[in-house]
């Protein structure tokens, strides 16, 4: 998801800067940008190190300039990032617990408390945050990654409310994208994939065109007006039983 959405801010003349802790990759999204005429800068950064992210976020600054827009999707789920565990709660390793949370909430809450000061400097900013279907409506098997998911809204609903009069909106998406983890994961267990089910739609969504293209809006003018929301982009899955 991060990938899609990074080209596709490339692509509306954005700057961008990839923060991963596999930096490989980081840089290999930067390659592809770069190739295709944008600005793309990869670092190396653990967003659960406030350290880092202070770090991360002084380069992007010294390299490419103020920070208008963030994106915070970075999650650890459970096993190690491995989406399909399931682990019940009375048996789920504290360390996954830790590692979701660490990842997730606190990720996000140093990102937006870094960039922060130059977006209220400025008067503006545009702050969008990643949550999930499994936290709203309780996925069995995924409690660290649920609850990092739903305190991330509790978070930018309150920083919406705290951040709206310097000009700064914070918004939630809840994706349901055909990433490669995900379509690997179809592939390797297919019995799970059947039981999942397909959006009313009829597909599921991709993370450049569908991701990128809700995403671009919120950081658009054409989104100042929405702020504190959660919008689901999952094609209508998100509601079926």
């Amino acid at each position: 998801i991060g990938r899609g959405i990074a080209m596709r801010f490339a692509d509306e003349g954005a700057r961008v800067v990839i923060a991963t802790r596999t930096v490989a990759n980081g840089e290999g999204v930067a390659r592809i940008i770069t190739d295709r005429g944008g600005t793309a800068l990869a670092i190396a950064c653990d967003v659960g190190d406030q350290e880092q992210v202070r770090a991360m976020v002084d380069v992007a600054l010294d390299r490419l300039g103020p920070v208008d827009i963030l994106v915070n999707n970075a999650q650890s789920m459970t096993g190690g990032g491995r989406s399909n565990v399931r682990v019940g709660i009375e048996e789920f390793p504290e360390e996954w617990f830790d590692d979701a949370i660490r990842s997730g909430l606190y990720g996000t809450w140093y990102c937006s408390r870094a960039v922060l000061p130059g977006m209220k400097d400025r008067g503006y900013g545009k702050i969008i945050n990643f949550g999930s279907s499994n936290g709203v409506f309780g996925q069995p098997g995924t409690i660290g990654y649920n609850c990092a998911k739903e305190a991330i809204r509790a978070f930018t609903k309150t920083a919406a409310r705290e951040w709206g009069p310097y000009g700064v909106r914070v918004n939630v998406i809840c994706p349901a994208l055909r990433t490669d983890a995900m379509a690997d994961s179809q592939a390797r267990y297919p019995e799970a994939a059947a039981a999942m089910g397909m959006p009313p739609v009829g597909y599921w969504g991709d993370p450049a065109r569908d991701g990128g293209a809700l995403a671009t809006y919120l950081a658009s003018p054409d989104g100042d007006y929405v702020s504190g929301n959660t919008l689901f982009l999952a094609g209508g899955w998100h509601f079926l039983p």
